[in-house]
């Protein structure tokens, strides 16, 4: 007889429905009062949402393409999103991607930092480490200000660009001379038409994908076969729910032969997102010439025109490169850091004190460091010694000057700000390592008091 699962959500097939309602306790956000429960019930994304994403929208329009209702949706398959609504009104989106951490996005509509203490502790109640990702500069600075303790770092590879409109319009200036080398090109050897998109052309937008799909895989190999396979899926998805969704698109067809084509839809009041472009790439300037007419034809009005991010992969950085934002939305990941009497309490290993290490510590020696500096945190249970002491961890140093404590032993003026960066990360590494119970026999899940955590 098989046993039973730990309740976790790694028990269950990603298609499982997610439990009605979890159990996510307030703890008190910056105040120090006593933790309190709550009741949020997570719900995996559906077309059905449309609606409550867009009245959270209206409290605070959107920045990012992360955010957006439509690229969640056509993503869900890769995410596995699942959101909730705190109990502020602020709604909470999670994501579960399959080959990464899970992470929430910011907080849509949220007022205060308690609504991100709230958001962190409902994935710490799920059994997940708390993680903000694709979070915009703007949201980033508040955090920055109303909990400094948590850590705040530049995401560069999931930064949006942004193009002015009327550049990609006319193509002007010598930052785009190449450009419109490549679009004259297009114009005068290709016998072109472009199309408002509509449901009689679906069919061969799905051909033309299909070649795009097949060329790529040649080019890439085939480790990058399944992204391909889930990009190709998005397509699918958005197309299916064109009209659903509020979108346009434009063709180009070449001898009545559609080529390329292009689908978007309005981010904010002045702002164009576009969530798919494809073509031949065999046919010189065909991109050029999608990319303008489509603002020239569909959305004559727009002011900017926002082309999402590069992935962090370098042929489509140069891609987005070359067509000379105007500017970037930029994109920060922020991890809770919890510390008694301020922010939200998360997910612990165990009962932790706050220890001080104290500066000063003699060199060790080649090979060996410590803490140094003054560095404070919490300290997870497994770093306790008897009678509550706090013993000092020790990691190897980096082998760089900045490796070493910013003191009379010869290292860096620096130094001390990269041994309190490694005492944190060391810490962490501690704190996940410990745990209270045995693995569930089914996922190897480890239950422990912060909730279910990967063994």
């Amino acid at each position: 007889m098989s046993p039973p699962p730990c309740g976790s959500e790694y028990c269950r097939p990603p298609d499982a429905a997610v439990p009605p309602s979890v159990h996510a306790p307030d703890r008190g956000g910056s105040s120090g009062m006593p933790p309190s429960e709550t009741s949020v019930s997570l719900v995996p994304l559906s077309l059905s949402d449309r609606e409550v994403f867009k009245a959270a929208e209206g409290r605070r329009p959107l920045v990012g393409s992360d955010a957006s209702f439509t690229n969640m949706l056509i993503w869900q398959n890769y995410y596995r999103y699942v959101w909730g609504i705190l109990e502020s009104g602020a709604l909470c989106v999670m994501a579960r991607p399959a080959d990464g951490p899970p992470f929430s996005l910011a907080p849509a509509g949220a007022d205060d930092a308690g609504d991100w203490d709230a958001a962190a502790s409902l994935m710490a109640s799920v059994g997940e480490e708390p993680l903000f990702s694709r979070i915009p500069e703007r949201e980033a600075e508040f955090i920055r200000a109303e909990r400094p303790g948590w850590e705040v770092e530049a995401d560069r590879a999931n930064d949006d660009y942004v193009y002015d409109a009327e550049k990609l319009r006319t193509l002007s200036g010598r930052s785009m001379h190449q450009k419109k080398n490549h679009y004259n090109h297009f114009i005068q050897n290709f016998r072109a038409e472009f199309l408002p998109i509509t449901r009689d052309l679906f069919p061969e937008l799905k051909r033309v994908e299909d070649k795009w799909l097949t060329l790529k895989t040649e080019k890439e190999g085939e480790g990058a076969a399944t992204h391909l396979a889930m990009e190709r899926e998005a397509i699918h998805a958005i197309l299916e729910n064109f009209e659903a969704l509020g979108q346009k698109g434009l063709a180009v067809t070449i001898d009545g032969r559609i080529e390329a084509f292009t689908v978007g839809e309005m981010l904010s009041p002045d702002t164009l997102l576009v969530h798919v472009e494809k073509g031949n790439p065999e046919i010189r300037g065909i991109y050029v010439a999608l990319c303008s007419h489509f603002v020239r034809q569909i959305y004559p009005e727009v002011q900017f025109v926002n082309r999402e991010q590069d992935l962090g992969l370098p042929g489509l950085r140069r891609s987005k490169e070359s067509l000379k934002p105007h500017h970037f939305v930029r994109k920060f990941t922020v991890r809770p850091r919890w510390a008694p009497g301020g922010g939200a309490a998360g997910p612990s290993a165990g009962p932790h004190r706050t220890a001080v290490f104290a500066r000063g510590r003699r060199d060790p020696g080649p090979g060996r460091g410590d803490y140094g500096s003054e560095t404070s945190g919490p300290v997870p249970s497994g770093l306790r010694l008897a009678g509550g002491a706090v013993r000092s961890p020790r990691t190897p140093r980096c082998g760089t000057r900045r490796g070493r404590r910013g003191d009379k032993s010869g290292g860096s003026p620096g130094g001390g700000r990269h041994v309190r960066r490694v005492a944190r990360r060391v810490c962490r590494m501690a704190a996940l390592r410990t745990r209270e119970a045995a693995p569930c026999s089914i996922c190897g899940i480890r239950p422990t008091e912060g909730g279910i955590r990967p063994a």
